[in-house]
């Protein structure tokens, strides 16, 4: 069975664009590095990066699809 879990680095979203680019830079680098590519891979764990833009998009269809599901269960805050 798999499961699919997502993580984020969330910035304010005044953050100025160059710092933006910089900050998605230095995660590509990261996530991309081939020693921690295969230790990831050692853990089962494979990385799929995404732009700034797609994070975004995806962060809000997520957030849409749970508080839909939400209300179908009619599951409130409190």
């Amino acid at each position: 069975s798999e499961t699919e879990i997502w993580a984020a680095v969330a910035l304010p979203a005044a953050t100025p664009r160059p710092n933006l680019q910089q900050v998605h830079a230095a995660l590509v680098a990261v996530f991309t590095d081939a020693d921690v590519v295969a230790r990831l891979a050692e853990q089962g764990i494979e990385v799929a990066l995404q732009t700034p833009e797609e994070g975004t998009a995806s962060a809000r269809a997520e957030l849409a699809e749970t508080g839909a599901l939400l209300q179908r269960l009619n599951i409130r805050p409190g």
